[in-house]
């Protein structure tokens, strides 16, 4: 089967593995300016046997997906997989998986960082070197199968930089883990403090963290904040609750790199978080299952 598309009407996107349970509420919509100086990448073609999507794919637009993430513009994303698509102007969401190999590309090569070794002189065709490693750890993209328009004609050097990516990239990602950057921490029967810390661990201080219960339980504030530790006072849950209930925290801060993103509607599509961004961010857990 032949796909035959500018990306105006498709993008190809995924499916993954390994839960991380911390998102669920930053929202987004891919961009619908096909073109614009945002849009840093290639178009491709490659045969059916050039993936595990067994489709043959024409003038695939391969490199950084923009998206409006709440009121950050043109934040920058990559497609996870060719075998699911999503459209422009598509709505997205943050989902509670992650994945290793995606999470070390995304917050090592463009855009995450620039000026680093073996980085191509254009940024189009960098991207479009990092979305085809991405292909294939995800869908077993043959790389010297590809051939690009534009740039890089033929793709030799974009094919290069690509098989480098992926080299560095298995030699490299299994020390490489997605911080929780907030969390809900059990300190007692009846109590919970909530965790921050930047993308690296760090403790830091976040302002007004929504708090909230599902079910019949009641808590002793709806809000908090973190200080310079990275935790809050701690909270109590009042009243009558149930092992069903659920608690939820919230808060605008920083979104790691290498957050996978779904399409909201039936089709399960994902995208992930090219780099670290500002966003509200969400963490619940069973107030059962906390671990005492």
């Amino acid at each position: 089967m032949k796909k035959s598309f500018l990306l105006i009407s498709a993008l190809f996107l995924a499916t993954v593995t390994n839960s991380y349970s911390q998102y669920g509420l930053s929202k987004g919509q891919v961009n619908i300016d096909l073109g614009g100086s945002s849009w840093k990448g290639r178009f491709t073609d490659f045969p059916a046997n050039a993936s595990s999507c067994s489709l043959e794919f024409t003038y695939a637009y391969t490199g950084v997906i923009p998206c409006n993430i709440g009121n950050v513009a043109n934040t920058p994303f990559y497609c996870l997989d060719l075998c699911t698509y999503i459209e422009l102007g598509d709505s997205i969401r943050d989902t509670a998986s992650t994945i290793p190999l995606a999470i070390y590309i995304t917050n090592t090569y463009y855009p995450s960082h620039t000026g680093y070794a073996g980085e191509l002189p254009d940024p189009k065709d960098e991207a479009c070197a990092v979305q085809m490693a991405i292909w294939h750890f995800r869908n077993e993209l043959v790389i010297n199968s590809v051939t690009m328009y534009g740039g890089d004609i033929g793709g030799a050097a974009i094919r290069t930089r690509a098989h480098s990516i992926i080299d560095e990239t298995i030699a490299n990602y299994g020390s490489f883990i997605l911080i929780k950057t907030l969390e809900i921490v059990y300190i007692g029967s009846d109590e919970i403090k909530i965790k921050t810390v930047d993308s690296t661990g760090n403790p830091i201080a976040v302002n007004n963290i929504a708090l909230s219960i599902s079910g019949e339980g009641t808590l002793s504030t709806n809000s908090v904040s973190t200080d310079i530790t990275g935790y809050s006072p701690a909270v109590t849950v009042l009243t009558t609750h149930s092992d069903g209930d659920e608690i939820t925290a919230s808060a605008y801060m920083l979104i790691p790199g290498g957050v996978t993103y779904s399409g909201l509607n039936a089709i399960r599509q994902l995208l992930v978080l090219g780099r670290t961004t500002y966003g509200i961010l969400t963490t619940s857990v069973p107030w059962g299952t906390l671990p005492g």
